[in-house]
């Protein structure tokens, strides 16, 4: 008789926890846009590498300085007329004040990459596309996104390698 009071205790317990673990409510809301197909990237532009040059440590020396740039084009097609934004993703310096520049590996420290449009607009690293660069579309469907790529030092640059990778992404704004 003891076991089955035992055992009915514990089956009660059991289903007041259950019912306490299901018991909180919630709402899941889920939010999002329906956009225009973005254009087509150009096969000469889905992997670009853009050469920055060798640069001696003194050229970076203090924080702030720059290397000349090097321009580069993405070249999109089969787009309909407008504006449309360019997204870098890549690994940031910081996510501070350098949270724009791409971080570089192979050795070098204290230098990251900027990219810019060529009127010298910073192109935001990890940001919602309607913060990328701007760029339109003609009347036949194709556009250009202008932009150019530099060192720029963080502090006292150290020597070795400085790349990057970053991802890019096109949207209809």
């Amino acid at each position: 008789m003891k076991s089955k009071i035992l055992l009915s205790a514990l089956a009660i317990a059991s289903a007041a926890v259950a019912q306490q673990a299901s018991a909180a409510n919630g709402t899941v809301t889920f939010n999002g846009e329906i956009v225009k197909s973005a254009c087509d990237v150009k096969s000469d532009s889905k992997n670009i590498t853009v050469q920055l040059g060798k640069w001696p440590t003194t050229a970076l020396a203090s924080a702030g300085q720059t290397t000349s740039p090097q321009t580069f084009k993405i070249n999109v097609a089969n787009c309909d007329a407008g504006s449309y934004t360019v997204r870098l993703d890549g690994t940031a310096v910081d996510s501070d004040a350098n949270s724009d520049l791409l971080a570089v590996t192979g050795g070098a420290t204290n230098v990251g990459i900027q990219v810019t449009g060529i009127d010298n607009k910073i192109v935001p690293l990890n940001k919602a596309l309607t913060d990328g660069y701007a760029f339109t579309s003609d009347a036949e469907g194709n556009g250009v996104a202008d932009l150019k790529a530099f060192y720029k030092a963080t502090g006292a640059a150290t020597e070795g390698q400085a790349n990057a990778v970053a991802n890019f992404s096109i949207e209809y704004k």
